[in-house]
């Protein structure tokens, strides 16, 4: 009977061990401050894609070679750049998706921005 006692509060030991090293990331629950620094050169953005869980708050910090209307489509976001004026653009990420970033005025895509779903949120 001891030895099964004994290897019980083994197994328990082991299971906790495991539930603690495994367990998903509890900051994950709660929405976020997400921050990028953009630059525009030309046609090309860096970074161009960036990722965002539902609820966060959003900031993109923006500057440009040129000037530039940037429109965020699924968030109707926009935002005028130029080199001698970089801008900022702030919003909640509460619409789930992948959501094109796009040069306002050729309507070319520079970008994109991923929005996942907030789990245990």
């Amino acid at each position: 009977m001891s030895r099964q006692i004994t290897l019980a509060v083994l197994a328990l030991l082991i299971l906790g061990g495991l539930f603690i090293t495994l367990r998903p990331d509890a900051s994950n629950a709660e929405p976020q401050d997400v921050s990028f620094d953009v630059s525009i050169t030309g046609d090309t953005m860096e970074p161009n894609e960036f990722a965002a869980r539902e609820g966060d708050t959003v900031k993109l910090r923006i500057r440009a070679d040129r000037e530039v209307e940037l429109h965020l489509h699924g968030y109707d976001e926009e935002v005028s750049v130029t080199e001698d004026s970089p801008a900022t653009l702030n919003f909640e990420a509460d619409k789930t998706g992948n959501w094109p970033i796009e040069d306002h005025e050729t309507v070319e895509q520079l970008g994109r921005l991923v929005v996942q779903p907030r789990e245990g949120g």
